[in-house]
């Protein structure tokens, strides 16, 4: 995985928490939907940096937290698409974010 798939990895569980916020399901302006919300705000933050940021994409270190990331995603789709409970869903995006942090370090 190189950087420029790292946000597009990123930016799919943006998309997927939009639509999930959309859904109705967390009810809307809820605390559990106003914490999906700021995670999703905070994720795109994040997105923004990695963009801006000049990370090397060959080290060791970023690949196995970029394969952290990846496999995060994939388990938020899973959580979605299963209809797990808003506390599952909140603690996959929370690593998401905390391994973009460490990708954001490395920078």
């Amino acid at each position: 995985m190189n950087q420029s798939d790292l946000v597009t990895c990123v930016g799919n569980a943006i998309t997927q928490l939009d639509s999930l916020l959309m859904s109705g399901d967390p009810a809307f302006n809820t605390p559990s939907w106003q914490q999906l919300f700021a995670l999703r705000k905070h994720l795109d933050d994040q997105q923004r940096n990695l963009v801006q940021q000049t990370i090397q994409g060959d080290d060791d270190t970023f690949q196995n937290v970029a394969g952290t990331i990846k496999a995060a995603t994939q388990d938020l789709t899973t959580a979605i698409d299963e209809q797990k409970t808003v506390d599952s869903i909140i603690n996959i995006v929370a690593q998401i974010s905390a391994a973009v942090d460490a990708v954001l370090k490395m920078a």
